[in-house]
């Protein structure tokens, strides 16, 4: 049995969405193996979920919280790529609302 190697061997919801999305960007991705810089909200979504592993494990989300996206926010400004300052007061809103 041969293997196209254009056809993947497992196919996830996020695949389906990026190759629907833009088939290029799918190739690029999925196929030629090109990596994206992580955008700032995918950043932010980490330290939120970070803030709210330490949480559940009784250590304290905010600092957890405030350590992570300021290591984000140094990544980002590496890349050049812009975030909104606005971000760090809504994560701390969200911590509080959980």
């Amino acid at each position: 049995m041969t293997t196209d190697p254009w056809l993947p061997l497992h196919l996830s919801a996020t695949s389906i969405q990026r190759y629907l999305a833009c088939p290029a960007d799918y190739r690029a991705h999925y196929v030629l193996g090109v990596e994206h810089p992580p955008s700032a909200m995918m950043l932010f979504g980490g330290a939120i979920h970070r803030a709210l592993e330490a949480y559940h494990k009784g250590d304290d989300p905010y600092m957890q919280f405030s350590k992570s996206w300021r290591m984000a926010k140094e990544m980002l400004t590496q890349l050049g790529v812009g975030y909104g300052e606005h971000l760090t007061g809504a994560g701390i809103e969200l911590l509080s609302l959980y």
